[in-house]
C-alpha cells in the first residue's frame, strides 16, 4: 500500500482532472500519485501536478483524505506557473 498526494484544481469553473482507461473502463481522477521516500504529501502533490500535467501549483488547504490502499490526500491547489 502506498499513500498519495492528489491536486483539486478549480478554474474559471473547470475542474483538472486525468483521464484514465484500464480494462476498456474509463475514470477520471485528480492530478496526482505515490509519495517517495522522504517526500511530503505535499511535495508528492507539487510534484505529480508538474508531471502530469505540467504547471506549477501551490498546495493550499488540505480538503479531505480517504483510506484506499494507503492514505490518500486531497489538496485544494492552485495553478501558479505552466
Amino acid at each position: 500500500m502506498r499513500s498519495r498526494g492528489s491536486a483539486i484544481i478549480i478554474n474559471d469553473n473547470h475542474v483538472a482532472l486525468i483521464k484514465r482507461i484500464k480494462k476498456e473502463e474509463i475514470y477520471y481522477v485528480f492530478p496526482g500519485g505515490g509519495i517517495e521516500s522522504g517526500e511530503t504529501s505535499k511535495e508528492a502533490t507539487i510534484r505529480e501536478a508538474y508531471e502530469e500535467l505540467g504547471v506549477d501549483i501551490i498546495v493550499k488547504d488540505l480538503f479531505d483524505t480517504h483510506y484506499y490502499k494507503g492514505k490518500q490526500y486531497f489538496y485544494l491547489s492552485e495553478v501558479i506557473g505552466g
